[in-house]
């Protein structure tokens, strides 16, 4: 027992600390690790800078929306309230940006009772759009289906509404 509550004499000093010259290597070490990291990290060739993009006309982007409209083919698919839907919007969306006016939150016999962008179209312009927004009214609202050349024929109708406008203002 007395052994374990002797003191006992300290021992001596290591002999063979690590010395000062591991030190550079470490340094050198994390200096490696830090190149590897960035070049792998680094991008090899830049991103080609995106073609700065030309502000497209209301009169361009609706055409390419009808476009775009005619190659879903929506009536093929039986989605006619949705072709009629979208026709409408297409054209709402061309007189809006074009009259600069909040056309496509009101329906179409607000619409039609407005002086808004109406009064700027020739009076054969009217009628037809008159007529056509309540076609486009008929197929979305009352269910009809429609077959595919009338649809057609209604997208036909739409684009030259909207060139029919734009060459009245004067646009291209």
């Amino acid at each position: 027992m007395d052994n374990l509550f002797a003191i006992k004499d300290i021992a001596p000093p290591i002999e063979n600390l690590p010395s000062t010259a591991i030190w550079p290597w470490i340094a050198a070490a994390v200096v490696i690790a830090a190149f590897l990291s960035f070049k792998l990290l680094r991008k090899k060739e830049p991103l080609p800078l995106p073609e700065p993009s030309v502000a497209l006309s209301p009169l361009q982007v609706a055409l390419r929306e009808l476009d775009a409209l005619l190659a879903e083919e929506l009536i093929a698919n039986g989605s006619t309230k949705q072709f009629f839907t979208r026709l409408n919007i297409i054209l709402r969306y061309y007189l809006t940006k074009t009259f600069n006016l909040p056309i496509t939150s009101q329906t179409t016999s607000e619409l039609l009772r407005s002086d808004s962008c109406i009064a700027e179209m020739s009076e054969d312009c009217q009628k037809y759009f008159a007529t056509f927004l309540k076609e486009c009214d008929l197929f979305k609202f009352a269910n009809i289906k429609s077959k595919p050349n009338i649809a057609h024929d209604a997208l036909t109708a739409c684009r030259n509404l909207i060139v029919t406008i734009a060459e009245g203002r004067g646009e291209q």
